[in-house]
């Protein structure tokens, strides 16, 4: 529970960090979705102990906002890689248990990574890059962990 806080920690800041990059890009899809992503984090951070935040609602709510702004906003094809990464984000911090957020987390940074090679995003490229490469190393230090306790 521990890391799973954590990792809602440095996602927030991270959204925050990458809305103001999109907007400064004039990128809107981007920012819509770095803004519900950050609103989304908040509020999936109390989860562990507030009932409220518990509420599946919350997983739909997420959803559906990401769909609406991102439909809103569409201006290419390029942009449905922020779409499925804002979808498998909001799913992936739904999860509790820490091996489904990280397994998640691939497929969601791998959607950003998508994003920023289409939209010659040098830098979130190079971002993308080292947070796929940290959630890997995660999944593989958790199936390590995993395999030493049960021998």
């Amino acid at each position: 529970m521990k890391n799973r806080k954590k990792i809602l920690i440095i996602n927030a800041i991270g959204s925050f960090g990458w809305t103001i990059f999109f907007v400064l890009q004039g990128d809107l899809m981007c920012m819509f979705t770095g803004v519900i992503g950050l609103i989304r984090t908040i509020i999936f951070s109390f989860r562990t102990n507030h009932a409220w935040a518990k509420s599946i609602v919350w997983l739909f709510v997420f959803l559906g906002l990401n769909v609406f702004f991102s439909v809103l906003s569409f201006d290419s094809w390029r942009d449905i890689f922020p779409l499925l990464g804002s979808v498998m984000a909001t799913i992936s911090f739904y999860m509790i248990k820490e091996k489904h957020v990280r397994a998640c987390s691939f497929i969601c940074y791998l959607m950003w990574m998508f994003n920023s090679l289409s939209k010659v995003y040098w830098i979130a490229l190079a971002s993308d890059i080292i947070t796929l490469s940290s959630v890997v190393i995660g999944l593989i230090r958790y199936r390590k962990q995993n395999a030493e306790e049960k021998q």
